[in-house]
């Protein structure tokens, strides 16, 4: 990152993606966030965004954008943090999910995951 900001991309990103999965184990939902924001206030953007529980912000190549990790307990959930927080903040001029995860916590990771299994290729799918 070039100017003003002495924060290494890389080191905040990875810092701040650490200290997400710090304080949110048992996330099962992550958004990956695009912000645009008011250049001139960028900073202040950043600071409040960090300030936001389940949320982390990161720098990247663009002055007028910041990354955003987004964690929550469900995918409800984390679509109402970004409607309700981050959308809000101010200096944040849109917002848009280029990543969204969800998990079930409960799941057994060794069921099929529709509850039967797939087809071979040749093979009729019952």
């Amino acid at each position: 990152m070039s100017g003003s900001n002495p924060r290494s991309p890389s080191r905040s990103r990875r810092k701040g993606i650490d200290r997400a999965r710090q304080r949110r184990k048992g996330a099962v939902a992550v958004l990956g966030v695009l912000a645009r924001v008011e250049v001139e206030h960028r900073d202040r953007v950043f600071g409040a965004l960090e300030r936001l529980d389940g949320v982390t912000p990161f720098w990247i190549g663009e002055p007028g954008r910041i990354g955003i990790v987004v964690e929550a307990d469900t995918l409800q959930a984390a679509h109402t943090r970004l409607l309700d927080q981050l959308q809000s903040t101010p200096g944040v001029l849109g917002t848009w999910p280029v990543f969204v995860h969800a998990e079930d916590e409960t799941a057994d990771p060794a069921a099929e995951p529709f509850g039967a299994p797939a087809a071979f290729e040749g093979e009729p799918n019952e």
